[in-house]
């Protein structure tokens, strides 16, 4: 019960408790901006990347908000007015599946796109580095692949308690924020606690998840700076024999850009879980310039292969606004260094020298696409 003192009158009045229901309150449109408004709500500080996040691929679910932790983690909230009947946990489980592959540079770009629609105007490379300035971590470069879930309704069921427990037990960081209302008058009160991890075994559990997650994170640093860096150098040693590949520092992160193709779009080699990649992404402009630039360069797609000898991948259907074109090789059991190394450095440069000299016909052709007038002097028709 939630009490109002008369510290004079030496009385205690018990407060209304109301339902989000019987309120007229809703779940998008007052409890998803009362957490953006102030985070705290859900018990700690957050850095909010989007809202009404929709852009997964082969499904029209909607996240209600994405954001990201203090510890570098991302999160995955979910509001309901009451989770009664929801299956609230797991839709929150499938949110978070989808969002693992996120890199820092997917959640700088979404972003961006969500302070723009609310009129603050910021580049996707502010948004990175304010992600990282609110990270406690000063060693943090980027987001690992298990997102953190926080439920957060009036009424939790048995069911969904019961298998918030159960997921925690096997290491799922999930949590469920009883959010009731209450009246005072004209006024409106929310009481928001934390209903699991019980309060008093949750600095426990953060001490352990802390300890866990710093172990996890030097292995990846170590991995990082040992094998991966001594990869890029090879492979940046290598590609140096090409003209269009200036010699660079190995990068301290987890892949190996080269902005060299059109005026902002360029190469990449990333190597994650033992598999290699070429990946050359499109990043003119806006999400449908890039979604018309690839289309204007799959004109060309069968001459494209024909050229590199391979069948390549065509991805325009990303969560973020560039599209990418990729091309992978998986791990060999007799694989060196070296070896992978030297097939970076060749499709890197093969990429580019296929790429490269129809990059300049195909942002005009793109710009057809969308129906823009071009000067006289560019009136083509298609890349051939």
């Amino acid at each position: 019960m939630l009490f109002a003192i008369d510290p004079v009158g030496k009385k205690a009045t018990a407060v209304e408790t109301a339902s989000l229901a019987d309120l007229g309150l809703r779940e998008r449109h007052d409890l998803q901006e009362w957490v953006l408004s102030n985070p705290t709500i859900l018990g700690e500080d957050l850095f909010i990347i989007t809202d009404e996040f929709s852009r997964f691929d082969r499904t029209r679910e909607r996240l209600d908000l994405l954001a990201l932790d203090r510890q570098g983690k991302v999160v995955i909230v979910e509001l309901k007015r009451s989770a009664v009947g929801s299956h609230a946990e797991l839709q929150a489980i499938r949110y978070a599946a989808y969002c693992s592959t996120m890199t820092l540079q997917d959640l700088a770009e979404i972003h961006a796109e969500f302070r723009a629609r609310r009129n603050v105007a910021i580049t996707a490379e502010a948004a990175a580095e304010a992600m990282r300035e609110f990270v406690e971590d000063p060693d943090f470069v980027e987001v690992d692949s298990k997102p953190r879930i926080v439920l957060g309704a009036e009424t939790f069921p048995a069911e969904i308690t019961a298998s918030v427990l159960w997921l925690r037990e096997c290491d799922i960081d999930i949590k469920c924020i009883r959010l009731r209302p209450h009246r005072v008058g004209e006024h409106l009160l929310l009481d928001a606690s934390i209903l699991i991890p019980l309060p008093e075994a949750e600095s426990f559990i953060i001490r352990r998840e802390k300890k866990e997650a710093k172990l996890e994170r030097q292995a990846r640093e170590a991995a990082n700076s040992e094998e991966i860096q001594d990869l890029y150098g090879k492979i940046i040693e290598q590609a140096a024999n090409h003209p269009a590949f200036r010699r660079k520092a190995p990068p301290k992160s987890s892949a190996l850009y080269y902005r060299n193709i059109g005026r902002r779009s360029y190469l990449a080699a990333i190597r994650r879980a033992g598999e290699m990649r070429i990946e050359l992404y499109i990043d003119e402009a806006e999400k449908e310039f890039n979604r018309n630039l690839l289309a204007a360069l799959e004109e060309q797609r069968s001459k494209i292969e024909i050229d590199l000898g391979v069948n390549l991948v065509w991805d325009g259907s990303g969560n973020t606004r560039k599209c990418a074109i990729l091309l992978s090789r998986e791990p060999q059991a007799d694989d060196t260094i070296e070896d992978v190394a030297a097939w970076a450095a060749t499709w890197l440069t093969r990429f580019y020298d296929v790429f490269a000299p129809l990059y300049e016909r195909a942002i005009r052709r793109a710009r057809e696409i969308a129906g823009e007038e071009l000067g006289p002097e560019s009136g083509l028709a298609s890349l051939s």
